[in-house]
């Protein structure tokens, strides 16, 4: 079930400034400015009541929108709310939620749906980085217009882009327990790129084979560093007391350096109600 804002406190933060943004991304959506869109519409509003041009409505009105066309151009979109728990903590369920209410909510779901080649290359020179590019990071959301971002790898860097854009929500996903998520994410998201017939397509195809080298990357990353692949004959199950030991340090560490303000901490067996 989708949630209703207003029993979030910070979601029906984000939710108000969606609902308000929401006739200057129409505007910035055509090629108008929200200076320029507000122009057109005083300009309608008023007609022959305040001669803002004078000339007939009709000819006022063609060349206020020639105008506009020609001087502006849209504005970049800004990251509003930042996942920060790891996939298969409900992050699905909260991209959906998110998109329902308005947002462009960027997922691995998306990654995959729109053959993302140029963002798996970012990822992964991000996670072999320490995320330490924030423009490069920021460029890479902006350029795709997503307002929101969820689920591995954005929350490989969920720190950095709090730095990116620091007007951002953090939501932060977790399971009822560390089990719970070794479970489901043990037998997902951990192991599909090595059954048949993903393997085969992530050795041939071009985009696979980029998305493959970036799993290595973050999956050995979230261990620590160690130099591992999906392919090894013991992964994941070999590695089950140092992935649950990352993903309760990650649980941690969101609530350590993300200031309280700027965090809700969501566990979907509980509900939306907080």
């Amino acid at each position: 079930t989708s949630p209703n804002p207003r029993h979030i406190p910070l979601l029906h933060q984000c939710y108000q400034a969606r609902r308000k943004s929401n006739y200057f991304e129409l505007a910035g959506s055509i090629g108008v400015g929200p200076v320029w869109f507000l122009f057109v519409v005083i300009s309608l509003l008023t007609r022959n009541n305040i001669k803002i041009m004078p000339f007939p409505n009709s000819i006022r009105l063609i060349f206020a929108v020639a105008l506009v066309s020609f001087i502006t151009s849209p504005s970049n979109a800004a990251l509003e709310v930042i996942g920060s728990g790891y996939g298969r903590t409900g992050t699905d369920t909260l991209r959906e939620a998110l998109n329902e209410l308005g947002y462009k909510t960027y997922h691995m779901r998306e990654i995959m749906k729109g053959q993302l080649l140029s963002d798996i290359k970012v990822w992964h020179d991000q996670i072999e980085n320490d995320c330490s590019d924030v423009e490069a990071l920021r460029d890479l959301f902006e350029r795709g217009g997503w307002t929101a971002a969820l689920d591995f790898p954005t929350v490989m860097c969920y720190e950095s882009l709090m730095i990116a854009f620091p007007q951002a929500k953090i939501i932060h996903t977790e399971r009822k327990s560390s089990e719970q998520w070794w479970n489901s994410a043990s037998n997902s998201i951990m192991i599909i790129a090595s059954l048949f017939p993903f393997n085969v397509l992530h050795a041939v195809i071009p985009f696979l084979k980029i998305r493959k080298a970036m799993l290595n990357s973050m999956w050995s990353k979230v261990l620590g560093g160690k130099n591992i692949t999906i392919s090894d004959d013991d992964f994941p199950l070999g590695y089950k007391e140092e992935f649950i030991a990352a993903y309760e340090a990650n649980n941690a560490r969101v609530r350590k350096v993300v200031p309280r303000k700027r965090l809700l901490i969501q566990d979907h067996s509980k509900g939306w109600t907080d």
